[in-house]
């Protein structure tokens, strides 16, 4: 359309944005200003003219005032420019052509599939019982609008349209179509009728189930020959319960017949079929929740792992030491520095009514004992564990804590240890953990005294903002199994290609690093050994997680919150076949309602994987 024609209807039409344009016919978006709404205007290009074209542009336009359905686009005007040129105003539709929600989540979910193949076989019954057929059904050709309980699909450009009355057969014989949707009858250039339509629905079946058309060869002309004479293509990778999958496959086996006598007859029967098997699909699902909701109600609080545990029960000497713990455990080597942990020596001769505050003594300090300093001189030489939470240090002498010869643990955050602790600290050659937390201060320490504890194998310097240098130096240790290095300004590319040749180093919890960025994520391919991997705030794309998750194929817990990821990427992650956890929360583009129903999916058909939205960013 020339710019003359747009201005013949600026003074009734608004013209926005080009939508698309195909072969012969451009999109507009535009405002009807009389009526103050947003409509679609379709005209022919410049160079479409032809008298044919006139002719089926005239013909769409005709098909669709025979049609008033809910799933069906409607025409709102027809007319000429001042230059003669056609245009119809239609319906404008805001959503999401099927195409790109397949693009995007691969296949859709069950449930979500068989509501819009019910609505879209109630759409075509409506048009071919005006005697219309449409000849182009294809994903491309269903836009799918959000509602409140789910989808509404809307079909959409009847540019290769026909009204099959006698007058207009001849056009009906013409070869039209989408190859991968087009069917055999269709191909030959025979005669079409409704069963060509139902084919073609087949199809689009077919490819919103598997995420993959139901033929496809290296050439236009390959395809067409697939079509028929190539047998209908299993659901065999698709994972569903087997009465379903089994009434799929007859339905698709059905409307996929070569011959069309052989079809469903009319539309209304293949949706009949479609029906039963939501309800099928819709019985399974509830009963399944039933019996999840009843074996869950006592134990299940969230949908992370709710591990609690009482762990160390110490004999020396005739005397006990318990270790009792309430905590929500996350981590089997990390303490939660959340919470008040008590040690208590008890004397068996002792009543615990009668146990006298001297025999108790804490070797985790928090909250309302801020502060306070344990007195290390009184506590038990078996401890094993010694934590402080937000507590001034700034005068503690660590080699205090030589004495205890069993210290395994030390757990520290925010408590300001200075470079000069921090060399004390290193000096405690028996921990196997040590966690400093939340502490700028700490940052000027020399870490390569950490090499002087030989049998560290967790390392928490999460959120203390801790160089290049300094992390490089802390990442060579060779018997890491453990590390936190959250938040610190020196994690980087060379950080990641170091950790990649620590043999032992099973953990890492790595998100929030402004560092790492681009491609550099790319490099965390390399832990091959890592059994959970821990990197929220990242920037995680859809490529780069199908990239991680050909190479990570040990992970068993993934957490990738507040990351870009669509369903598309938490899809390639979950093919890991070894996870069994996989965090999402905070994932913008996972939110929406076909995410979120595709998340039921994958949830269903991954029935050892638990899919979490509770958060893990920066837990020490």
């Amino acid at each position: 359309m020339s710019n003359d024609d747009l201005k013949s209807l600026e003074a009734r039409y608004e013209i926005i944005t080009e939508l698309g344009r195909g072969g012969t016919s451009i999109v507009y978006k535009a405002r009807d200003k009389t009526l103050d709404r947003m409509v679609a205007l379709k005209t022919l290009s410049a160079q479409s003219l032809s008298e044919k074209q006139l002719v089926q542009f005239q013909a769409e336009a005709k098909a669709l005032s025979n049609l008033k359905h809910k799933c069906i686009m409607e025409i709102l005007d027809f007319g000429t420019t001042s230059n003669g040129i056609p245009y119809m105003v239609l319906e404008y539709i805001n959503g999401v052509p099927l195409s790109k929600q397949i693009e995007n989540l691969g296949p859709l979910p069950l449930m979500m599939t068989l509501a819009i193949f019910h609505d879209l076989c109630e759409a075509l019954n409506h048009a071919h019982n005006k005697g219309v057929l449409h000849r182009d059904i294809k994903p491309s050709n269903i836009i799918l609008v959000s509602q409140d309980s789910g989808y509404t699909p809307k079909i959409i450009d009847f540019g290769l349209a026909v009204l099959s009355h006698k007058e207009e057969a001849e056009s009906s014989h013409a070869a039209a179509g989408s190859p991968p949707y087009m069917s055999p009858e269709q191909i030959d250039g025979k005669e079409t009728d409704q069963r060509s339509d139902i084919y073609s629905l087949g199809c689009t079946l077919f490819e919103s189930l598997t995420g993959k058309v139901p033929y496809s060869g290296n050439t236009a002309f390959e395809t067409m020959n697939m079509h028929k004479s190539a047998p209908v293509p299993s659901l065999s990778k698709v994972t569903l319960e087997n009465e379903i999958q089994t009434g799929l496959q007859n339905c698709l086996n059905k409307a996929l017949a070569k011959n069309k006598n052989d079809r469903y007859q009319f539309v209304i029967a293949m949706q009949k079929a479609l029906d039963e098997i939501l309800d099928q699909a819709t019985e399974i699902a509830r009963i399944k929740a039933q019996s999840k909701t009843e074996s869950s109600q006592s134990s299940r609080k969230g949908t992370s792992l709710k591990i609690f545990y009482a762990v160390a029960l110490v004999v020396a000497l005739g005397s006990s030491v318990y270790y009792v713990s309430s905590l929500k455990k996350t981590e089997k080597d990390e303490s939660n520095f959340a919470q008040s942990v008590k040690w208590l020596n008890r004397e068996e001769k002792e009543n615990k009514e009668s146990m006298s505050l001297s025999k108790k003594f804490a070797a985790k300090v928090t909250g309302s004992q801020r502060n306070k300093l344990i007195d290390v001189d009184k506590l038990h030489p078996n401890v094993r564990e010694i934590g402080w939470d937000a507590v001034d240090l700034k005068d503690f002498d660590f080699t205090r804590l030589k004495r205890f010869e069993r210290l395994e643990s030390l757990h520290l955050r925010k408590c300001d240890i200075s470079p000069a602790q921090f060399s004390q600290i290193c000096q405690l050659k028996t921990l196997k953990a040590l966690q400093i937390a939340w502490d700028e201060t700490v940052k000027n320490s020399d870490f390569s005294q950490l090499n002087n504890l030989p049998n560290l194998v967790t390392l928490g310097l999460a959120c203390n903002n801790i160089d290049k240098k300094g992390i490089l130096a802390a990442s060579k240790l060779k018997n890491l199994q453990v590390l936190n290095i959250q938040k610190n300004d020196g994690v980087d590319g060379d950080v990641i290609k170091i950790l990649a040749k620590l043999p032992h180093l099973r953990k890492l919890k790595i998100g929030t690093n402004a560092g790492i960025q681009g491609d550099t994520i790319l490099l965390l391919g390399e832990l091959k050994n890592l059994d959970e991997l821990y990197m929220d705030m990242l920037n995680l794309d859809d490529l780069s997680a199908a990239y991680l998750a050909s190479k990570l194929n040990k992970l068993q817990i993934l957490s990738v919150g507040h990351t870009s990821i669509t369903i598309k990427g938490l899809r390639a992650l979950c093919r890991i076949g070894t996870l069994k956890e996989i965090n999402i929360s905070g994932c913008k583009n996972l939110q929406d309602d076909a995410s979120l129903d595709a998340i039921d999916f994958l949830a269903s058909t991954n029935k050892h994987l638990v899919i979490s939205s509770q958060s893990e960013i920066i837990k020490d």
